[in-house]
């Protein structure tokens, strides 16, 4: 008797496995800190960088300082959990997450050991696709829907070598389901 637990766990591993191997041989792939899978990469106009108050790549100068000091906090406290994944949080709107997040994020992938994914998973209002001058076509709520890829919805920022960003494309009605 097979534990249905571990069966449904062995499905998606296999699924995961079959997805990836549809991903093209080295054709069109190649690597940086992360696996790229052909993804786009997006141009972040400097205005709009600046209006939403997104740290440069390196999270250099004054504004930068803080959130390196968080990260080195954040991942300090990851590593004595052995955990690799952190959501940002809040009660409600406006408080800051989505900058925190971006931001954080940033400056973790600004550390030449460490690699970062920002996935925007507050699919009742999803935001950093618009905070990046973003369009996507795929979005994390169609991996999640349509068992679409996770790689399809992935994106690179220019200039932001180690940071790749899986957005959400749309509102999703019923989020929590």
């Amino acid at each position: 008797n097979i534990d249905p637990r571990l069966e449904r766990e062995r499905r998606v591993d296999h699924e995961a496995g079959d997805a990836l191997a549809e991903v093209p041989a080295a054709v069109g792939i190649g690597f940086t800190d992360t696996i790229v899978f052909n993804h786009p990469v997006i141009t972040l106009d400097e205005a709009q960088r600046e209006r939403e108050r997104i740290l440069a790549p390196g999270a250099p100068g004054l504004a930068g300082g803080p959130y390196k000091m968080l990260r080195t906090q954040v991942l300090r406290r990851l590593s004595q959990i052995n955990a690799n994944t952190l959501a940002v949080l809040s009660a409600s709107n406006g408080e800051g997450k989505t900058l925190t997040a971006i931001n954080l994020a940033i400056a973790i992938a600004a550390d030449s050991g460490h690699t970062a994914l920002l996935v925007d998973l507050d699919l009742r209002n999803p935001s950093i696709h618009r905070r990046f001058g973003i369009e996507p076509t795929v979005g994390i709520e169609d991996c999640l829907q349509e068992r679409r890829p996770v790689f399809e919805a992935m994106v690179k920022i220019a200039g932001y070598e180690r940071l790749t960003v899986l957005p959400a494309r749309s509102r999703v009605e019923q989020s929590s389901e």
